[in-house]
């Protein structure tokens, strides 16, 4: 049998998300605490952090095993495996974020692309294609490469 999976917009998937956006209690506070990768930046929302997931293997065209209830839980499986195999590959002490951007509504980073500059604000804020909202600015500190 064929299996088709039907392919959602950018656009919706991103209503949905901003539809159905929640921060578990105390995330938040237990994130303030830890280091991050740019320190001076909020953390990335696990709400952003999955939608960039999806976003992700929807670019990828994996096998849909028999025995998996739908395309969905077979993409999600290669993601487990892809996942693994990085977990067990060498350390990278200099591993950083490539961004120069972040939105300050859902906090997933960008490259920045097309950022003009705001003669009273400083930054003049974009549109984030995750959340929705126009509050990606630009990032005044850099990744935290040392620590890593």
């Amino acid at each position: 049998a064929v299996v088709t999976a039907a392919v959602v917009p950018a656009a919706d998937a991103a209503a949905d998300m901003a539809s159905t956006a929640s921060v578990p209690s105390g995330e938040a506070s237990v994130v303030r605490q830890q280091k991050l990768l740019i320190p001076g930046c909020a953390p990335t929302s696990s709400l952003a952090r999955e939608f960039s997931l999806l976003m992700a293997i929807r670019t990828w065209n994996t096998p849909v095993l028999p025995l998996q209830c739908c395309p969905f839980h077979s993409a999600l499986r290669e993601l487990r495996a892809s996942s693994r195999s990085l977990e067990r590959s060498k350390c990278r002490p200099i591993f950083a974020p490539n961004a120069e951007a972040q939105c300050q509504h859902c906090g997933i980073l960008s490259l920045g692309d097309d950022m003009d500059e705001d003669e009273d604000e400083g930054t003049k804020l974009q549109y984030c294609n995750f959340c929705r909202a126009f509050s990606i600015k630009l990032i005044t500190t850099r990744p935290n490469r040392q620590s890593l």
